[in-house]
C-alpha cells in the first residue's frame, strides 16, 4: 500500500541513509518470498546506485527507476531488460530469451553500463552498438533492478555515459533468516514451447549464511502473427527462427559475519546457453533480391567469482564504512554468420564466419564511505579492471553460379588484446539547511589497450591510450515536504573498445568491410536533467526534462574506398557531436478500495549536430503506457491490464529498412494477475498468469526493425507457479 510520510529532517534523512547503508552487501533471503500481489510501484523505493547509500528514491537527485522483486515476478520476464518496455526513456533491442538488450534514452549498447551488485558486467569485446546481456544473471534471483538515467561516469567509470543498470541480488541470507527457506518455480509460455523451472535454497546458522540457486530454461523458436507492418506483409504466421535456445545458471554463495561490523563473503555464478540467435524471418518475406542473414551463438559459457569484505561503523578516521571487492571472470562465445546475397537468379555470394571470442576479466573495488560534521557524506575510493581477449577466426567466401573457387582465411577480425582501466573517484553528499541537498563528485581515470602477438597477424603491437576526469553536480531543493525540485549536470565519457579500436573485416550483414581505427578518441559528454518528484499521499508524479550532448561521439562511417569484390569500406570515426533531447513523465494513484492507476509518457530525439539529415536514434520517438490494476486489500489476488503505445518514428531510414522509410506507430495489450493459494503443509504457494500482446498484433521494437526486421511474438500465454518455505 502506498502510504505518506512527513518528510524527516536533513540530519535525520542523513543519518537513516547510513544505517540503511548496512544492509547493501547482505540483503535478506526473506525477500525471495515476498508476496507477487504487492501493489504495482512502490511510491517508497529504495535506491543505491546513484548514490551509493540507501535512500528514498523521492529524496534521489537523479533520474532513478527501482523494481523491487515482487515487481520483478509479476513481469514473468526472460530478462530484466524484458522490465524496460513500459518504462519512460527506456526501450529494449534483440529478440528471445537471451539476446534482449537495454537502451536508455536512446542509447544503447556499450553506452550503457551493466552492473551486478554494482560491479561492472561489460566487456571489451562486445560489438559497440550490443552491449553485454542481462541474460547473464539469472533474472529469478535478482532482488532490486535499478536503473539511472544519465551519466554515471563518476562512480563508474568508462561505458555509464548514458546511464547505468546494476542488477541486485541477495549473497547470502542476514541474521534475520535463521534456518532453512527456499523456493521453487515453475514457467511455461505457449508461444514458445518455453519451459523454465528454477530452485533457490537458503541457510542460515549463526554467523554463516548459505544461498544456492539453479535455473534451466529450453524454448524453440517462436513465431509472430500475421500482418502488414510498414512495407512488410507477413501473409501467415511466421517463425522467427534462431530465437529458441538451452540455457542453464547456476550460483553459490557464502557469507561469515565476524562480528556486528565485519563481515566477509564470496560467491560463484556459471551461466550457459547454446544456440542463442540474433532472430531473423524468412529472407524471401522481405521482398525480392533480400539477403539471407544468420548471426548465431552456438555456445557461450560464463564464469564469475566475487569475494568481498565490508566493514560497517567502524569510527576510523578516514572511514566509517569500507568494502572491498575483487572479481574473476571468464567468457568464451562461440559465434558464426552466415550471409548469401543473391546477385540474380541461381547466383550470389555465400560468406561464412566462425569465431571464438575468450575474454578474462579481473578486477577490484574498494570504496570508503565517511560521515562528517554528523550529516554530510564523504564517498571515495578506486577501482581497476582487465580484460584479456583471444579470438579466433575462419572465414569462407563462395560464389554461387560461377566465380573463383570457395577461399578460406583464418586471418582474425580483431587481435588478441589488453584492455585495462584504473580510476579514482570522490562523492561528497551535502545537506544545507533543512532544505537543500546538493551531491558533487569527480573521477579521474585512463584506459589502455594494446594488442599483443595474434596468430595469422604480422601487424606490429598498437596501442590506445584515454586519459580522462569527469564530474558531476547534482541538486535537491524540498519547496515543500511533499515537493522536490531537482537539477543534475554530469559529464561522462567512454573509451572506445577493442572491437571499435581494432576490428577488420566484413561487417555482420555481410555487405561492407570494416577498417581498423586505432586513433578513435574516447566519447565525453555534457548531460542536463531538470525536473521535480512531487508525492501526496496516494499520488506521486515525476518529470524530467533532459539534453545529453556527446562529443567525438563513434560513429560508423564510409571511407569512400571499396574493398576487393567491390564491397564499400567503413569505419569507425569521431563525429562532432551527438545530441539526444527528451521529456518523461510519470505518475501513478491509489483510488482506493485496492484499484490503482499508473501511466507515463516520453519523448526523445536524436541528431549529429553537423550532419542532421544522417540519423542517429533507433528507438522510438514517443511512448505512452497507461495501466489500470486490482489487488485485493487482503493480498492474496491481483489483476492488472496494461496498454503500450509506441509513436510513428519519422526519422529515415531507407536504405537499410525493409520497413520502409517510416517506422509505424503500434500498440500492445497486457494483462497479467495472480492468486495466492492458501498455505500447505508450510508452504507459500502462488499461481500467476500473464497474456502478451493480447490482440495478436504483428510489430517490432524499432531497433529490431531496421536492419534485421524482428518481429515481437504473437500472443503469448505464461502460466508460474511458485512455492516457498
Amino acid at each position: 500500500m502506498i502510504s505518506y510520510t512527513k518528510r524527516p529532517s536533513t540530519w535525520q534523512r542523513a543519518r537513516l541513509a547510513w544505517s540503511l547503508a548496512v544492509l547493501t552487501a547482505v540483503p535478506t533471503a526473506a525477500l525471495a518470498q515476498q508476496d507477487t500481489t504487492a501493489a504495482p510501484i512502490e511510491l517508497e523505493p529504495i535506491t543505491v546506485t546513484a548514490t551509493r547509500t540507501l535512500q528514498q528514491v523521492f529524496h534521489t537527485a537523479n533520474p532513478v527507476f527501482v523494481i523491487d522483486t515482487a515487481g520483478i515476478r509479476r513481469q514473468t520476464p526472460n530478462t530484466a531488460a524484458d522490465l524496460f518496455r513500459r518504462l519512460p526513456g527506456l526501450d529494449i533491442s534483440g529478440v528471445g530469451p537471451n539476446q534482449t538488450r537495454p537502451i536508455i534514452r536512446g542509447q544503447r549498447g556499450q553506452r550503457i553500463l551493466l552492473l551486478e551488485n554494482g560491479l561492472r558486467l561489460n566487456n571489451a569485446r562486445r560489438q559497440v552498438e550490443f552491449g553485454e546481456l542481462p541474460a547473464l544473471v539469472d533474472v529469478n534471483q535478482i532482488d532490486r533492478v535499478e536503473v539511472v538515467r544519465g551519466p554515471l561516469s563518476v562512480l563508474y567509470g568508462t561505458d555509464a555515459i548514458g546511464g547505468a543498470i546494476n542488477l541486485i541480488k541477495r549473497t547470502y541470507p542476514s541474521a534475520a533468516s535463521e534456518g532453512l527457506h527456499g523456493q521453487v518455480a515453475f514457467l511455461a509460455s505457449g508461444r514458445d514451447d518455453q519451459v523454465r523451472p528454477n530452485g533457490m535454497l537458503a541457510w542460515r546458522g549463526g554467523k554463516v549464511g548459505v544461498q544456492a540457486s539453479a535455473t534451466y530454461r529450453k524454448a524453440q523458436p517462436y513465431t509472430a502473427p500475421s500482418g502488414t507492418f510498414g512495407a512488410i506483409t507477413l501473409p501467415t504466421e511466421t517463425t522467427v527462427f534462431d530465437t529458441g535456445l538451452e540455457d542453464e545458471s547456476y550460483r553459490l554463495g557464502v557469507g561469515v559475519d565476524l562480528s556486528d561490523r565485519h563481515a566477509v563473503y564470496g560467491e560463484a555464478s556459471y551461466y550457459q546457453a547454446r544456440d542463442a540467435g540474433f532472430g531473423r524471418i524468412d529472407e524471401a518475406l522481405l521482398g525480392p533480391g533480400s539477403p539471407f542473414i544468420q548471426i548465431l551463438y552456438p555456445d557461450q559459457q560464463v564464469s564469475r567469482f566475487t569475494l568481498g569484505y565490508d566493514g560497517k561503523g567502524l569510527n576510523w578516521g578516514i572511514a566509517d564504512r569500507l568494502g572491498i571487492k575483487a572479481y574473476y571472470g571468464r567468457n568464451q562465445r562461440d559465434l558464426d554468420i552466415n550471409v548469401f546475397i543473391p546477385f540474380g537468379p541461381g547466383a550470389g555470394l555465400a560468406t561464412t564466419q566462425k569465431n571464438f571470442t575468450d575474454v578474462k576479466t579481473a578486477g577490484a573495488r574498494l570504496e570508503i564511505m565517511k560521515v562528517i560534521g554528523g550529516r554530510h557524506l564523504l564517498t571515495y575510493g578506486l577501482d581497476f579492471f582487465q580484460d584479456h581477449s583471444d579470438n579466433t577466426d575462419v572465414r569462407t567466401l563462395t560464389f554461387i553460379g560461377g566465380g573463383p573457387p570457395p577461399s578460406v582465411d583464418s586471418t582474425p577480425s580483431v587481435p588478441n588484446a589488453t584492455y585495462r582501466s584504473a580510476g579514482a573517484f570522490v562523492q561528497g553528499e551535502f545537506h544545507i539547511g533543512n532544505r537543500f541537498t546538493t551531491v558533487l563528485g569527480v573521477r579521474g581515470q585512463e584506459v589502455r589497450a594494446k594488442t599483443r602477438e595474434t596468430p595469422h597477424l604480422t601487424a606490429p603491437p598498437e596501442e590506445s591510450v584515454d586519459r580522462t576526469v569527469v564530474g558531476s553536480a547534482n541538486m535537491l531543493f524540498s519547496l515543500t515536504s511533499e515537493l522536490n525540485l531537482i537539477g543534475a549536470v554530469g559529464r561522462g565519457f567512454r573509451a572506445p573498445n577493442i572491437t571499435e579500436l581494432f576490428f577488420s573485416g566484413f561487417t555482420p550483414e555481410g555487405q561492407a568491410f570494416q577498417q581498423p581505427n586505432p586513433d578513435l578518441q574516447a566519447e565525453t559528454s555534457v548531460n542536463v536533467d531538470v525536473g521535480f518528484k512531487w508525492r501526496r499521499r496516494n499520488l506521486y508524479v515525476e518529470a524530467f526534462l533532459y539534453q545529453n550532448t556527446i562529443r567525438n561521439g563513434i560513429r560508423i562511417a564510409a571511407t569512400g574506398d571499396t574493398a576487393a569484390g567491390g564491397f564499400p569500406v567503413l569505419q569507425n570515426v569521431n563525429v562532432e557531436q551527438l545530441r539526444f533531447r527528451g521529456v518523461e513523465i510519470m505518475a501513478q494513484v491509489g483510488l482506493g478500495a485496492g484499484f490503482w492507476i499508473e501511466g507515463n509518457y516520453a519523448h526523445q530525439s536524436s541528431e549529429d549536430v553537423n550532419d542532421p539529415i544522417n540519423p542517429v536514434g533507433d528507438t522510438y520517438s514517443d511512448k505512452i503506457v497507461g495501466e489500470v490494476s486490482y489487488r485485493r486489500p487482503a493480498g492474496r489476488f491481483m489483476l492488472a491490464y496494461r496498454v503500450r503505445h509506441n509513436g510513428e518514428q519519422k526519422e529515415d531510414f531507407p536504405t537499410v529498412s525493409a520497413v520502409g522509410p517510416v517506422l509505424p506507430s503500434f500498440t500492445v495489450h497486457t494483462i497479467y494477475g495472480s492468486l495466492r493459494l492458501p498455505n500447505l503443509g508450510g508452504t507459500r504457494n502462488t499461481l500467476s498468469l500473464t497474456v502478451r500482446n493480447l490482440t495478436n498484433k504483428l510489430y517490432a521494437e524499432p531497433a529490431n526493425a531496421r536492419g534485421l526486421f524482428r518481429p515481437d511474438p504473437g500472443r503469448n500465454v505464461i502460466v508460474t507457479w511458485t512455492t516457498a518455505f
